[in-house]
């Protein structure tokens, strides 16, 4: 019988491998459609948190389309997160992508003094950058 801190555990570990496959994913579309990088600046304090500005290189794949699999939504009628195949613009599905990032990496990242920052990705090296302060009253 498992305690409550393995099952935990287990959740996390389970957690941080579908974030893993969401991410080897991401990558993959993003290079499929022609994309070269991205850069999207965020900001969030008092509770409240917004994406302010999404670059992609080149700029012309801005509002081009692209089909996201499995994507996770919270459904309100449902009052539960749910998955669709959806179709969006690949600033959308960027914008999607970092909030998850954030959600996984930085939760609560909008309350109180706040948090903002960068995340950025780039075909060459491959690698999702995310670089942030975090703002806290002494």
């Amino acid at each position: 019988m498992q305690t409550e801190m393995q099952k935990i555990e287990k959740e996390i570990e389970k957690k941080q491998k579908s974030f893993e496959e969401m991410t080897k994913t991401f990558k993959q579309s993003l290079k499929d459609k022609g994309v070269k990088s991205f850069c999207v600046e965020y900001s969030g304090s008092g509770d409240s948190g917004q994406i302010e500005e999404i670059g992609i290189v080149p700029e012309k794949l801005q509002d081009k389309t692209i089909l996201s699999k499995n994507y996770r939504y919270w459904d309100n009628k449902k009052m539960k997160f749910v998955k669709e195949d959806k179709e969006s613009s690949l600033s959308a599905y960027i914008e999607d992508y970092c909030s998850d990032v954030l959600e996984h990496n930085n939760s609560g990242w909008e309350i109180n003094d706040g948090q903002s920052g960068e995340i950025s990705w780039n075909s060459e090296d491959n690698n999702i950058e995310h670089k942030y302060t975090q703002y806290y009253t002494e």
